[in-house]
């Protein structure tokens, strides 16, 4: 298979976007943060949690941002050619991600209302319900009610009667979804002050664990945004992103998400 058929093919079930043996303070590739003394909300529960963010920080909630992606795949250990991919993200649930155009057409992974529909060569080869997962506490929360957010971590398989206070990075953070040192589960940790994600796990649709990992945190406007992600399978590096070029007040209309004019309205 080259690397167009590649690229052509989406990413796992969960994405239209650890090793189990490391140990929380043993990432090599994380570069550390400085240190947080700032007092944060303790919950006893994740209703709690999401009640709380609700309730003092829903007029802070970033309405929608684009980017452009660096996207390298690695198989058997090897890094393959670079792809620059778009994307535009717009609370409450839409997502795009616009892939390199080929002659026969556009490749655009569309994801509305927890719907995915894949465009190859300007013509749709698939559509499923897929939960964005990055976006239910980091921007969607705000907008949904608390029990269709309870709901949605439930959905991509994570107990929310599981609510973690640890640190990571030297920072305090919130797990959702698994006990400390419990690496094998799917959770979220999140940072507990500044309200992003920090690192992901879940299922992929053939059972294997995912974790995703977020750093290089930067702000903008007093939003902070990751820039480098990287993606394990089962322990193993299948692929990472560099982001650039965020844009926090992009212009976006309701046509840059409708599966009849998208491919009409561009933000790049």
């Amino acid at each position: 298979m080259n690397y167009n058929e590649w690229l052509a093919r989406p990413f796992f079930s969960w994405l239209i976007l650890v090793s189990v043996t490391l140990s929380l303070q043993n990432c090599p590739s994380h570069k550390k943060e400085e240190s947080s003394s700032v007092e944060v909300f303790t919950p006893k529960t994740v209703r709690a949690l999401v009640q709380h963010w609700k309730e003092n920080y829903q007029g802070e909630v970033l309405l929608s941002y684009t980017f452009t992606q660096e996207t390298v795949r690695i198989r058997d250990g090897v890094a393959q050619e670079p792809a620059i991919w778009e994307e535009a993200v717009q609370y409450p649930s839409f997502f795009r991600i616009d892939l390199p155009k080929t002659e026969e057409g556009f490749n655009i992974n569309l994801s509305r209302n927890d719907s995915v529909y894949v465009f190859r060569k300007g013509v749709i080869v698939d559509s499923s319900r897929q939960i964005q997962q990055f976006m239910i506490m980091e921007g969607s929360l705000y907008f949904d009610p608390i029990d269709s957010t309870l709901s949605k971590l439930q959905e991509v398989g994570i107990d929310t009667n599981l609510l973690t206070l640890s640190q990571y990075e030297q920072r305090p953070i919130y797990i959702i979804g698994a006990k400390e040192g419990d690496l094998t589960v799917p959770q979220i940790w999140l940072d507990a002050e500044r309200r992003y994600n920090v690192r992901r796990f879940s299922r992929t649709g053939s059972g294997k664990l995912l974790e995703v990992r977020y750093s290089e945190f930067k702000a903008y406007e007093g939003h902070w945004m990751e820039h480098w992600l990287e993606f394990l399978v089962e322990g193993k590096m299948v692929q990472t992103e560099r982001y650039t070029d965020i844009d926090i007040h992009p212009k976006l209309s309701k046509e840059t998400f409708d599966r009849q004019q998208f491919d009409k309205h561009f933000w790049y």
